[in-house]
C-alpha cells in the first residue's frame, strides 16, 4: 500500500500540476498523432533511468520513456507524493511509431522525495522515484528488528523526506517514494537526501511493520538503521476456520451413561415388561372395535411375547444400549465437535460457528442448532480466544446415537427398523394367532402394522421426551491458543487448548482438550 496513492495526494498533485507555472510559459498541448489507433494496447512501459533520478533543486532533467511493443501510444505523466514545486513540460505525450518519448522534469527548489509516473493505459504503467537536494545524498541498510512469532519472508523498507513516522498513516505505515526490498539481513536504501529529516518505514507484507526517523545524514554516508516493527492487529473481520475440538479418550462418561438409562427407561419403564409395553403401545394403535384387548387377555399375549422375545437371549433394551455405545464410540474416542467458525461482519468480538459434528454425530441428527453464536477475541502474541454455550436435548441426542449404532450393528437404516426387525413384526401375527384367533377387523398385515407402528411411536416418545419437558445438557467451553496469520494479518490456523464444563440439572463434568484450526479446503490465503 502507498500513502502516495491516496485519494487526498491525488488531489493535491492535480492542484500541483496544474497550478505549476504561467501561461507564457506553459508549453503547447502535443498535437494527436493521425496515425493513432485506439485499439492499440501497450503491454509495457518503462522509463530510463528506471532507478532513483538525483537532481538539485531546480535542475532540469529528461526522461525517456519506452513502450512496447513498438507503435504510436498516448502517455500520460503525473508527479506523486511531496513533489513541492517539481513540474513537468506535458501532462501527455504521443509516441513516435517506435514506442519512445520523453518527458522532462524541473526539480523543486527544495530538498524532498517523490515519484514520477508514466501511463500508457490501464496496466502498463512504470514509476521512478525522484530525490532532490542541494547538500548531497546518502544510503542506509534497514535492519529489522522483530521479536514476535509471524512468518516475514521478506522485507520492505522505504524513505519519505521532510516527514515523521506519526505523520505517515496506515497499518503498517504506507510505502514513501524510495522502496527496497530484502531479506532480514537487511535492506539498503539509495539516494536518499542530505538535510531533511527522513522517515524509514518496514514492513512484511502487511502482517507487520514499523517506522523510525532518521537525521543528520551526510553527504554519501552508508549508515546502519534498526527499524522496529511490531504485529499489525489481526483482520478479524473475515476469519473463517473449520474447527476440531477433541480429547484424550474417555473410558467413562458418567452423565451420558445416566442419560442413556433414562433414555430407555423412558422407552421400556422397567415396572413393566417389555412385552406389556410393546403389547400397550400396539392396543394404543388400534380401533376398539377390533378387541385387541380381549384377545390379549385369552390368548395369554403378554406371556407368550415374553417368551418370544427372550430367545435372543438379550433384552430390548440391552441391543438398544448396544447400539447406543457404538453410536457414541467416536466421543468416547475424544471427538467433541467440529464445524466451521466465520467471525460476524462489522464486529470484533463475536461469530459464528456452524456445526457439523457434535459428539461424534451428525448435527442434524441431534437436533442441535446449526449456528451458535460465539465471542471471539484476540490478544497480543496472536492469542485467540473463543467462547461459546452449546444447549442439546439428551434424549434426541441418545436417540440419534442408537440410529447410528444400529445401522452400524445390524444394517439398518436407524433404530426403528431394527428394533422391529428384532422383535420380529412381521413374525408376530402368527404368534399372536397360534393361541387366539385373530380379529376379522384386523387381520395379520393389520397387526404387523399396529407393531410397526407401536415401536415408532415408543421410539418417537422417547426420543421426544426432553423436548417435553424442556430437559436440556449444556456444554460451555472457552478455547485458548496461538493464531497463525498470514501476511495480510489474516487468521489461518490455530492451534490451541480448550476447556470446559457439561452440566445438566445438578450434575457437572469438567472436560478439556485440543483444537486445531485451518483455513476451509476451498479457500486458500
Amino acid at each position: 500500500m502507498s500513502f502516495l496513492s491516496s485519494p487526498c495526494r491525488a488531489y493535491w498533485l492535480a492542484v500541483v500540476l496544474l497550478g505549476c507555472g504561467d501561461a507564457a510559459s506553459s508549453p503547447s498541448p502535443t498535437p494527436e498523432p493521425s496515425t493513432l489507433d485506439a485499439s492499440t494496447t501497450a503491454a509495457s512501459i518503462s522509463l530510463e533511468p528506471s532507478s532513483t533520478i538525483t537532481m538539485a533543486p531546480g535542475q532540469t532533467t529528461e526522461i525517456t520513456v519506452i513502450v512496447e511493443p513498438p507503435d504510436v501510444y498516448v502517455v500520460r505523466f503525473a508527479l506523486l507524493g511531496e513533489s513541492l514545486d517539481a513540474s513537468l513540460d506535458v501532462d501527455k505525450r504521443y509516441t513516435s511509431a517506435n514506442g519512445h518519448t520523453s518527458v522532462k522534469l524541473v526539480a523543486s527548489e527544495s530538498s524532498t522525495t517523490f515519484r514520477l509516473r508514466a501511463s500508457a493505459g490501464p496496466t502498463a504503467v512504470a514509476e521512478v522515484p525522484v530525490s532532490v537536494s542541494n547538500e548531497g545524498f546518502a544510503s542506509v541498510l534497514v535492519l529489522p528488528s522483530y521479536k514476535g512469532i509471524r512468518s516475514t519472508p521478506q522485507w520492505t523498507a522505504s524513505a519519505l523526506a521532510g516527514w515523521t513516522c506519526a505523520q505517515i498513516p496506515g497499518q503498517p505505515p504506507d510505502d514513501g517514494p524510495i522502496v527496497g526490498v530484502g531479506s532480514s539481513k537487511g535492506i539498503r536504501l539509495e539516494s536518499l537526501p542530505v538535510g531533511p529529516t527522513i522517515a524509514v518505514t518496514l514492513r512484511s507484507q502487511q502482517a507487520v511493520g514499523g517506522c523510525t526517523e532518521v537525521t543528520n545524514l551526510a553527504p554519501g554516508e552508508s549508515r546502519e538503521v534498526s527499524v522496529k516493527v511490531s504485529d499489525m492487529p489481526i483482520r478479524s473481520d473475515d476469519t473463517r476456520l473449520d474447527i476440531t475440538m477433541a480429547s484424550d479418550p474417555l473410558e467413562a462418561i458418567p452423565l451420558l451413561d445416566e442419560l442413556t438409562d433414562s433414555f430407555l427407561q423412558r422407552l421400556f419403564p422397567s415396572k413393566n415388561s417389555e412385552a406389556k409395553t410393546l403389547l400397550d403401545a400396539m392396543q394404543s394403535e388400534l380401533p376398539a372395535s377390533v378387541d385387541f384387548d380381549q384377545a390379549r387377555l385369552f390368548g395369554g399375549w403378554d406371556a407368550l411375547v415374553a417368551a418370544w422375545l427372550d430367545k435372543s437371549g438379550q433384552s430390548l433394551r440391552e441391543h438398544i444400549q448396544a447400539w447406543v455405545d457404538d453410536g457414541l464410540l467416536p466421543l468416547r474416542q475424544g471427538e467433541w465437535l467440529t464445524g466451521r467458525l466465520t467471525t460476524i461482519a462489522g464486529s470484533n468480538t463475536h461469530g459464528v460457528l456452524n456445526l457439523e459434528r457434535f459428539h461424534g454425530l451428525a448435527h442434524e441428527r441431534t437436533g442441535i442448532p446449526t449456528e451458535i453464536v460465539v465471542s471471539v477475541g484476540f490478544e497480543p502474541g496472536d492469542i485467540m480466544m473463543v467462547g461459546g454455550k452449546i444447549s442439546w436435548l439428551p434424549s434426541r441426542f441418545v436417540g440419534a446415537a442408537a440410529d447410528v449404532g444400529a445401522k452400524n450393528i445390524v444394517g439398518t437404516a436407524d433404530a426403528i427398523d431394527a428394533l422391529v426387525a428384532l422383535i420380529g413384526c412381521n413374525q408376530l401375527p402368527a404368534l399372536l394367532s397360534s393361541t387366539y384367533p385373530l380379529s376379522p377387523s384386523c387381520d395379520a398385515q393389520c397387526l404387523e402394522s399396529a407393531c410397526h407402528d407401536a415401536v415408532s411411536s415408543l421410539w418417537n416418545g422417547a426420543c421426544h421426551s426432553s423436548a417435553i419437558s424442556l430437559d436440556t445438557v449444556q456444554l460451555s467451553f472457552t478455547i485458548s491458543g496461538t493464531a497463525t496469520v498470514n501476511g495480510d494479518a489474516a487468521v489461518i490456523g490455530l492451534d490451541a487448548a480448550w476447556v470446559g464444563t457439561q452440566s445438566h440439572g445438578d450434575e457437572e463434568m469438567l472436560v478439556r482438550g485440543n483444537v486445531r484450526g485451518s483455513l476451509p479446503s476451498t479457500q486458500s490465503r
